[in-house]
């Protein structure tokens, strides 16, 4: 006895499942370079800014930081860091598409092609909510370490005029 064809409708919902879990992963891992850049960026700034003398801790050299600038500075680039970090962090459950290893198992236990694809499915849309709201997070969190970036420039050219 044949396998009934399968359901076209079953097939395009794999299809865009898959194709959703592949734009995921690419954005995750576009949201880890461009928080490289800005913890690169961050730390050229701050580094170019020391060069210059604009951050300064030797008296001699001319004008030093107030603790309270510094304090404001290190605060700003720690924060950046931190939301950097969380960004880089791998996160504990990801999902990037259907497990040949469950897809085999169901094979082996005489799932029709049909029960097998609408498990996978069920589960890949499931995975496809958990990324969401992991990436989100990430997203969010690269958002704050840009916004952090742009106080970073705005205290040093702050300190710059004063």
């Amino acid at each position: 006895m044949s396998e009934p064809p399968l359901d076209r409708r079953l097939e395009l919902v794999y299809e865009a499942a898959t194709d959703t879990l592949k734009v995921q992963d690419a954005n995750l891992g576009n949201a880890r370079t461009r928080a490289n850049t800005l913890l690169a960026t961050a730390a050229l700034l701050t580094s170019f800014s020391t060069g210059i003398g604009v951050l300064n801790a030797d008296p001699a050299r001319g004008s030093v930081l107030s603790p309270a600038e510094a304090v404001l500075l290190l605060s700003v680039v720690g924060i950046l860091g931190i939301c950097v970090v969380y960004v880089l962090w791998p996160v504990r459950q990801w999902h990037f598409g259907p497990s040949p290893k469950v897809m085999n198992d169901l094979r082996l236990s005489n799932h029709t092609e049909a029960g097998m694809r609408e498990y996978v499915v069920s589960k890949m849309v499931h995975g496809i909510d958990e990324n969401s709201t992991n990436l989100k997070k990430k997203q969010w969190a690269l958002r704050a370490a840009a916004v952090l970036l742009v106080v970073e420039v705005s205290v040093l050219i702050v300190l710059l005029r004063t």
